[in-house]
């Protein structure tokens, strides 16, 4: 999907009206289960499965500068999200279906029932900014599938995930 046409139908999909029940889950709370030393165990993402649906997407950066990527299926119905803090080389994801409810969207990690819910607001036609409330915001540009998966795959092999 060109990167101009996903912008265009991920703000379509955005301005729906459905009814979400989810809530805002904060990072902390999207942790994984806690090890012995009470430690969060590492979460790990199938790259192969990621890829099997994955049509494009959007890479950016929070307020902070860390990495992100966003990427969505053919459908605009299920999405991965991955958050990398470079301070400590963790990442935050949500893979799951994807809702969106007038300017909100809503991921649900199918892995730990944790929701990511955020605004999506336009800059321009291939640059969306995200607002998560208290976890920050972001700014993501429109990228081709193979930037996308590369940018995951990168992702994957390169942080650990805590959630």
């Amino acid at each position: 999907m060109k990167a101009k046409k996903l912008s265009k139908v991920l703000l379509a999909a955005a301005a729906l009206a459905f009814t979400v029940v989810a809530t805002p889950a904060s990072v902390a709370e999207a942790a994984g289960p806690q090890n012995a030393a009470g430690q969060t165990d590492a979460v790990q993402l199938d790259y192969n499965e990621i890829a099997s649906w994955v049509d494009g997407g959007f890479i950016g950066n929070d307020a902070s500068g860390s990495p992100m990527v966003m990427a969505i299926d053919a459908a605009n119905q299920n999405a991965v999200i991955i958050f990398g803090d470079n301070s400590d080389m963790t990442a935050v994801s949500f893979v799951g279906p994807i809702i969106y409810a007038g300017q909100y969207a809503a991921i649900t990690d199918v892995s730990n029932g944790a929701t990511l819910l955020f605004t999506i607001s336009a800059v321009n036609e291939t640059t969306l900014a995200f607002d998560m409330g208290d976890i920050g915001t972001a700014t993501v540009t429109a990228a081709t599938k193979e930037d996308v998966l590369n940018t995951i795959k990168i992702a994957i092999e390169n942080y650990v995930h805590i959630a």
